[in-house]
């Protein structure tokens, strides 16, 4: 799963940096031991963190800035959130994505007797940019939720873990309740990126 994920983070020939070492420590292994291969593609993983951000504060200020959050983030949550609990994941799998989907859109369409209020930077740091109301989609599929409430875009099937995560609170809109589920994500999600720095 570790190279599914790496692999739809950087699917560039240009970014192949990874694969390289990959093939290189396979071929070097007399044995190949899986809780060794386990452990380096971990060690790997932690390199390319460590590349992009430096440090977890690093990391933590860069995630609620919308659209320019990095995609290798996304994954590399989907990734952690299916470590965390295989056996609740059993469907999920790694697939090209590279459209950041507002679970809470942006720009609301009117819905009758719904909130469609959008969500200020007063109301939640980073407003519909904060990072507990983001995640990866393909592009058709933002193309298709769009503008969306999420009570509607319960009835599709999610396409990341994260989004399934989200999709599981009954509030996520402009109130009170909807704002600290927005919250209780983003830190919920952030407990998990913290122990790649641990």
């Amino acid at each position: 799963m570790a190279i599914s994920m790496l692999e739809v983070s950087f699917y560039s020939n240009n970014y192949k940096n990874w694969l390289k070492k990959v093939l290189s420590w396979l071929y070097n292994q007399k044995n190949i031991v899986p809780h060794d291969y386990c452990n380096f593609l971990q060690e790997i993983r932690g390199e390319i963190i460590h590349g992009y951000f430096e440090s977890f504060d690093g990391l933590n200020k860069s995630l609620d800035k919308g659209t320019s959050v990095n995609r290798f983030v996304f994954n590399l949550l989907d990734y952690l959130i299916w470590n965390e609990n295989r056996n609740n994941h059993n469907d999920f799998h790694f697939s090209y994505k590279n459209s950041i989907e507002h679970h809470y859109p942006q720009n609301p369409f009117e819905s009758e007797g719904m909130n469609s209020k959008k969500i200020s930077d007063n109301d939640l740091n980073g407003g519909c940019d904060n990072f507990g109301n983001l995640c990866l989609v393909s592009g058709s599929e933002n193309s298709r939720l769009s503008n969306r409430l999420p009570t509607e875009k319960k009835g599709h099937k999610p396409s990341s873990l994260k989004q399934k995560l989200m999709m599981e609170y009954n509030v996520w809109d402009n109130t009170e309740v909807g704002l600290e589920n927005i919250k209780s994500h983003r830190e919920k999600m952030i407990g998990l990126l913290k122990t790649c720095y641990d």
